[in-house]
This record gives C-alpha cells, structure tokens and sequence, in this order.
C-alpha cells in the first residue's frame, strides 16, 4: 500500500521544520510536486501558527519569478492516508519540486566558492529579494537553507514561514502580531 494525499503518491521526505513535513508528491499526470504537509493534530499547530500559514501563502501565490518557488495548490484540510492504512487530517501546500539541494550543502560539502559562483548566486538571489520587495513582502528568514538550487543550479528562494507584508502585520511598519 503507498501512502497518498488528494490524489499525489506520497514518496521520500524531502525536509522537515518546526511545523511541517515537505515529501515528494507525485499527481496522477506524473507531475512532481513538494508537498508542505501541516498535521492539524500537532499541538504546536495552533490557530495562530494556521493563521500565519495562511497569511504564508496569500503572500507566495502572488509570486511569480524565475528566483522564487511556486506555490501551485493550498488545501486547509485533506485526509492523508499512510502506508500502514492510518488516516490522518492535515493541511498541505503543493508547490514546485527543486531537485538541486539546499545553497547550504553546496557550501558545507564544497567549501568556500569561487569569486564568479558567488557573484552568480548573488546576483540571482538579489534578483528575487528585489521581486519579493517589488510585490510589498519581506522574507524574513533568508538564509542558505532557504536557497535551493533547480536542476540547473540556479537559485530558488523558498520558505515564506516568516514573510509580512513590507509595512508589517498590523500596518505601522512592525511586526507585532
């Protein structure tokens, strides 16, 4: 029995972070997909950790740049069946598949880059922080775990876990919630 969700075959485990589980998706026309997948049964999972999700993915649907993921599909609760037959209520973000690996690893497994290769990434990671801005959001959390590289190994920004908008949460230019 494989596990599935709404249709996708669940395959590896992509990552996992504080609230989520990212596992390959792969839909029934054979398309990958990374599935953000939220269990609404985790207790760290609370109706703010749901709203800033939300708020997450209002903010990345609006985007759309060669240097910043894609988010296709959001579903606030779906049943995922598991390879052992249990059933289980989460929500899930289907979003582009970035088969590169993280900026991080390049950089931990190869040592320091080259002049040209940081001037590369660098230019393509400024590239998509000025799209994000240009749209009115902050990342907040950029960092070489949230760079991923495409099979071409060119720079994708993911995680929107912390972005706001440019003038804050409530509008004053901070971000208190």
């Amino acid at each position: 029995m494989t596990a599935t969700l709404d249709g996708f075959t669940l395959g590896r485990t992509l990552g996992s972070g504080f609230s989520a589980k990212v596992k390959l998706g792969t839909s029934q026309d054979n398309q990958e997909y990374a599935l953000k997948i939220f269990r609404l049964d985790n207790p760290q999972f609370n109706d703010k950790a749901f709203k800033l999700l939300k708020e997450e993915v209002e903010a990345t649907t609006q985007l759309e740049h060669r240097h910043v993921v894609k988010y296709f599909e959001f579903k606030e609760s779906a049943i995922m069946h598991k390879k052992n037959g249990q059933q289980i209520e989460v929500a899930y973000i289907a979003q582009e598949m970035i088969a590169g690996g993280e900026l991080f690893d390049y950089v931990a497994n190869t040592g320091p880059f080259s002049e040209e290769i940081c001037k590369y990434y660098f230019k393509q990671i400024l590239q998509g922080v000025h799209y994000i801005h240009s749209k009115g959001f902050s990342h907040r959390d950029l960092k070489p775990e949230n760079i991923l590289l495409d099979k071409l190994y060119d720079v994708k920004i993911v995680d929107f876990g912390f972005a706001c908008p440019l003038e804050g949460r409530d509008g004053t230019g901070t971000n208190r919630s």
